[in-house]
């Protein structure tokens, strides 16, 4: 027995396939949104083979993390104070990049 779907059937099916793959593509899964991006301004005052921490200008504590950076990128850029572009991955400020100084270059 051979059995044809109507067309609203088919139309029914398709919305549900194309609904299925957009919830895959823009579900949870994805680690990182385009507004995670924070740049942070401050003076070192700690540091550890994987963190900074800074005190930034509002007077707060961050602490980021710099496995992202290649060493001697960080050595040449830690001095006492820096400007640090991050992206927030799994709740972490991850430091994209390092610079001497805590003004961004313009």
């Amino acid at each position: 027995m051979h059995h044809r779907l109507s067309a609203t059937h088919r139309k029914l099916s398709a919305t549900l396939v194309a609904a299925a793959l957009a919830a895959l593509l823009t579900g949870p899964a994805a680690p990182v949104s385009a507004d995670d991006g924070t740049t942070f301004r401050g003076c070192v005052t700690d540091r550890t083979d994987t963190t900074i921490t800074l005190s930034t200008s509002g007077n707060e504590l961050v602490t980021i993390d710099t496995t992202w950076i290649k060493p001697n990128v960080l050595a040449d850029a830690l001095t006492d104070c820096v400007t640090v572009k991050t992206m927030k991955v799994d709740g972490r400020f991850m430091a994209e990049s390092i610079e001497e100084g805590d003004e961004l270059a313009r």
